[in-house]
């Protein structure tokens, strides 16, 4: 599950920058914001493994 976590992320991300280049400020913004939150949930999946 994480390495599909950190694909997702890293796909999403690419997107939203594809995104920002063809000048769809908004949709790359939000492809952006949803990475974001996709790396934050990741890091917090791995700190969960860690402490059980």
């Amino acid at each position: 599950m994480p390495y599909m976590l950190l694909f997702l992320g890293v796909f999403i991300l690419a997107m939203g920058l594809l995104e920002l280049q063809v000048k769809r400020k908004t949709n790359g913004i939000m492809s952006i914001l949803a990475s974001a939150f996709i790396f934050f949930c990741r890091h917090l999946y791995f700190l969960s493994e860690r402490v059980l």
